[in-house]
């Protein structure tokens, strides 16, 4: 069974195993009428980050055929914009919310799961018939990709002249998460039930070293004792996109015409503060509907029906975003 988390601020549906990235259930997101691509604006467009990072050449080709060559096809973290031509450029989902949000995933939805281990309890709905070791390997899996993916953030804010400084500041996580590492790797070995040792180094290293990373976080980049819940880091990342749009689609010159694919749950969130009719803002199956549409006559595969979702910057970490 496969551990499902995620990331928005909806409720997280636990399962896990076979080391795939955290998921939860898709926020439910208001019907937009438009379903083709609008040419001469910026789409923003709601996607499971799995279900399109497996269609990516396609969805360009879509994109570009609808709206010609030039259209520009943005994953979520990669869509860039200023506010005026002299203006700095600026990532549209900014690189500090996005470390922010993996580490109150690691929070949320792992912390549990380990504190059970610790105490050799191994609950079977999130890893099936594991032992506990086998439990512990699967865990530390998901949580290194979550850091790998708040290490990419942070080189990114450093290396962004919008962020440099939050950046610098997040060098303290980079090393918390670098000695924490180190102590967590020794003890992933596969080695049959997890020995007394690695239950008390889960307890006393293992864990608290994560609360270490979460506060130096906290402390060094927002100045506050915690790191903020994962429906307002959301929240905020939502915000910060609607105002990325906003800002390109309002510019006079050198707007984007294209699409810039979002995670799902952002759709409904960034629905809420929308005010102008520059760009299009549509869900996940809105979209799907017109490209499914166009799929169909170049043969290929059309979207699955929905089973299980996801949503979130996680799956952009194990893609090395």
């Amino acid at each position: 069974k496969k551990y499902k988390g995620g990331e928005s601020s909806t409720p997280l549906q636990p399962k896990m195993k076979t080391g795939q990235p955290l998921q939860q259930k898709a926020m439910e997101v208001p019907i937009v009428q438009r379903k083709e691509l609008a040419s001469k604006k910026l789409n923003v467009a709601g996607e499971f980050h799995g279900e399109s990072e497996l269609r990516r050449d396609r969805e360009t080709e879509y994109t570009q055929e609808k709206l010609g060559s030039s259209a520009v096809y943005r994953r979520e973290s990669e869509f860039k914009t200023k506010t005026s031509v002299l203006s700095s450029e600026r990532y549209g989902d900014p690189r500090m919310l996005r470390a922010e949000m993996l580490l109150a995933i690691v929070k949320t939805t792992i912390m549990g799961p380990l504190a059970d281990i610790s105490n050799g309890v191994v609950d079977v709905e999130l890893f099936g018939d594991d032992t506990a070791q086998e439990a512990w390997v699967e865990a530390y899996k998901q949580i290194e990709i979550k850091f790998k993916g708040v290490m990419s953030a942070v080189i990114a804010a450093i290396e962004d002249d919008t962020e440099t400084d939050q950046g610098e500041k997040g060098k303290s996580t980079l090393r918390a998460i670098s000695v924490w590492a180190k102590q967590a790797n020794a003890l992933k070995a596969p080695i049959g039930d997890l020995v007394a040792g690695t239950k008390g180094e889960i307890e006393t290293k293992v864990i608290p070293g994560l609360n270490v990373i979460f506060k130096t976080f906290a402390k060094d980049v927002l100045g506050l004792d915690d790191i903020r819940e994962e429906d307002e880091v959301s929240a905020l990342r939502s915000k910060a996109m609607q105002q990325a749009a906003t800002d390109d689609s309002s510019r006079w010159i050198n707007w984007q015409e294209g699409v810039w694919k979002v995670g799902n749950a952002h759709v409904a969130e960034m629905a809420k503060d929308k005010d102008t009719d520059k760009y299009e803002l549509m869900s996940r199956e809105e979209f799907n509907k017109g490209y499914d549409k166009w799929a169909l006559t170049k043969g290929y595969p059309v979207t699955e029906a929905d089973t299980d979702s996801e949503d979130d910057a996680d799956s952009e970490a194990e893609h090395k975003e």
